[in-house]
Parts: structure tokens; C-alpha cells; sequence
């Protein structure tokens, strides 16, 4: 949501709590709820569907910065769709 610009939906402590590279060790305690977790994914779900029918062509086709699959992910656009489609499958 942020790399179309948009705004977070959730705390900023979930990005360090939940984000790459983190683990059990950062989990906050008490933890969010399952109901509040899967709230907030089908939001972003939503919010993201709409923001890359709205976003330009010229956005869609660059970059999106995220080093770690740069190379298998090269564009925007593949980018958004891997989140949109496989990348919950990586947390299961």
C-alpha cells in the first residue's frame, strides 16, 4: 500500500513485530488477535486491489525497491501481484 502511496493501515509496531526478518522474539505481547490479524489482511487485500487499478501504467511497469526479490519480482506490477496472490501462501 505504501510503495503505491498509500498510508499504513496498521500500527507501526506491526511492521517491527511482524515484518522481514522478524520472529517469535518480537512478537508483541499481548499478541493481536486472529479476528483483528485476518480484519486487517482482508483490508489491505482490498485497499491494495483498488489502489493498483488506480495506479499509473508508468508506476506499475518501474521498480518497487524491495532488494530481497528484486530479481524474481523485477516490476511494480509483478510485485503487487505476488502480494495479492502468493504471498500469504509463504507464511502458511
Amino acid at each position: 500500500i505504501q510503495l503505491l502511496g498509500g498510508k499504513p493501515i496498521v500500527p507501526a509496531e506491526w511492521g517491527k513485530a511482524f515484518g522481514p526478518g522478524t520472529g517469535a522474539a518480537s512478537r508483541p505481547d499481548p499478541a493481536p488477535s486472529k479476528q483483528h490479524l485476518m480484519e486487517a489482511f482482508e483490508k489491505g487485500n482490498n485497499l491494495l486491489g483498488e489502489m493498483v487499478k488506480s495506479a499509473p501504467a508508468e508506476k506499475l511497469a518501474g521498480p518497487h525497491g524491495f532488494k530481497p526479490v528484486e530479481k524474481a519480482i523485477p516490476t511494480m506490477a509483478d510485485f503487487m501481484a505476488h502480494l495479492m496472490t502468493t504471498h500469504a501462501m509463504s507464511h502458511l
